[in-house]
């Protein structure tokens, strides 16, 4: 073979083997996703032996689930596991600091392991939709990582956390406004941020418990206008 074709035969194959590499894991410049999640991506791809399977949000550009042998096998709490998975691959999630935008919500055990539930925290305020829980096995080997994730949220609030113009009791009087039926038990409020309202704003979520029939009812009171923009109920 004479060295023309020597050459031409490496070009084929080192085209064929970027081809296969970029079906595996899309690019950044395909994917609009910044290189340190194709890094991360890649990273946790190798650390799964070919097990990882994933499903990114349209919405939030972050995954929405991730499933596969994703760590080796530990002796450390669920928490500790969780929180150290996280921060490791922080880059998936847009997460800068895992310490500050995340919060553990609780552990629960189960027959196969633990579920460890993470809550998304911006400005010390919970974010409404962003709950991400992290399954781990007996061993301690994170198995899935599954739940809603808005990145970039302080940025988009230039970095300046809001206040209230009304506080809680405010809420729940305006709330009981609309009830839509007799109180069973005490109302309560708690401030949260939405990430999926244009401007994410500061609200209360503000429980009705209520009577014949039994039922809850929820109303979103947004912290600055003091109007209910969001309502509904449920059955308890």
């Amino acid at each position: 073979m004479n060295r023309s074709r020597i050459i031409a035969v490496l070009v084929v194959s080192i085209g064929i083997i970027a081809a296969l590499a970029t079906d595996i894991v899309p690019s950044a410049a395909a994917t609009d996703r910044p290189w340190k999640a194709e890094a991360a991506l890649k990273r946790l791809s190798a650390v799964s032996g070919g097990t990882m399977t994933l499903e990114w949000s349209p919405e939030t550009g972050t995954p929405s689930r991730i499933e596969g042998k994703l760590s080796s096998k530990t002796k450390h709490s669920p928490a500790w596991i969780a929180i150290g998975f996280m921060n490791k691959y922080r880059a998936l999630y847009g997460i800068r600091d895992v310490q500050r935008e995340l919060r553990i919500e609780g552990v629960e055990r189960h027959a196969d392991g633990h579920n460890v539930y993470l809550r998304h925290m911006l400005f010390r305020t919970p974010v409404r939709e962003d709950r991400l829980t992290v399954a781990l096995d007996k061993d301690g080997v994170v198995r899935e990582v599954a739940g809603t994730f808005y990145p970039g949220l302080e940025t988009k609030l230039n970095r300046i956390g809001m206040h209230s113009a009304y506080s809680e009791r405010d809420a729940i009087r305006v709330a009981l406004r609309h009830a839509s039926g007799e109180l069973a038990n005490e109302p309560a409020a708690e401030r949260y941020y939405l990430a999926s309202r244009k401007g994410t704003p500061l609200v209360y979520i503000v429980t009705l418990p209520l009577r014949d029939p039994d039922r809850t009812q929820i109303c979103v009171v947004h912290s600055m206008t003091g109007r209910i923009i969001d309502q509904q109920t449920t059955a308890r």
